[in-house]
């Protein structure tokens, strides 16, 4: 790839990550340490994976291991918002649950490798068809979600999913995919994200992340 043309495709999908942000703002403020870790995490594995990628050089890392390391928290990230969503007024279930749903990203990504995404697809479905169904049958004990912003969430998840599907429909070369596809993707989830986060409020903490202080 040309000097100037990993340049530039290194600046936009650089800023495209920075995307994140607004949402990260809304989980510090709702006080959710683990979320906020692999949020950044993410950034800075998605920042290292895009020099890598764009200069095609080893960043300590192969530029394979950088994305799979990507996919593992962008996948994660994904099901502790669909946790938050669920909405569960038990603090403590939804702490047990945010560390199911890391292992479960973890081994899904494993099984796949960074080249496919069937476990991951499967994974990401049962979940989001798990938080429809019991915001449905058990919506009234559930914390109450901000439909404006949950339908802003899913438009932009929707405008995801077809960037993200564009490559297997319409052929495309290397240049336009990772300078247009891959930062308008990244955009689209960072606004599904910030609205997704921002749909459900936060329930009280009564510790920090500890499952210990409860009983203590």
């Amino acid at each position: 790839m040309w000097p100037s043309i990993s340049v530039v495709q290194l600046c936009l999908t650089g800023l495209a990550d920075l995307s994140m942000l607004p949402a990260i703002d809304v989980i510090q403020k709702n006080r959710r340490h683990f979320e906020l870790y692999v949020a950044l995490l993410h950034i800075a594995v998605s920042l290292a994976h895009n020099i890598s990628q764009s200069f095609d050089i080893p960043l300590f890392l192969s530029v394979d291991d950088w994305h799979n390391m990507s996919d593992v928290l962008w996948i994660a990230y994904f099901l502790l918002l669909c946790i938050h969503v669920l909405g569960l007024k038990d603090i403590q279930h939804t702490m047990i649950l945010r560390y199911v749903a890391f292992s479960c990203a973890w081994m899904a990504k494993t099984k796949d490798t960074w080249t496919t995404n069937t476990y991951s697809t499967a994974l990401v479905s049962v979940a989001i068809t798990l938080v429809v169904v019991t915001r449905l049958a058990l919506r009234k004990s559930l914390l109450p979600i901000q439909l404006t912003e949950a339908g802003y969430a899913v438009a932009a998840g929707a405008v995801a999913m077809v960037l993200f599907l564009s490559p297997r429909i319409v052929h495309m070369g290397e240049v336009p995919f990772f300078t247009v596809v891959v930062p308008t993707f990244h955009l689209a989830l960072g606004t599904m994200f910030y609205f997704g986060w921002k749909c459900v409020a936060a329930p009280a903490k009564l510790c920090d992340d500890s499952l210990t202080a409860h009983f203590i």
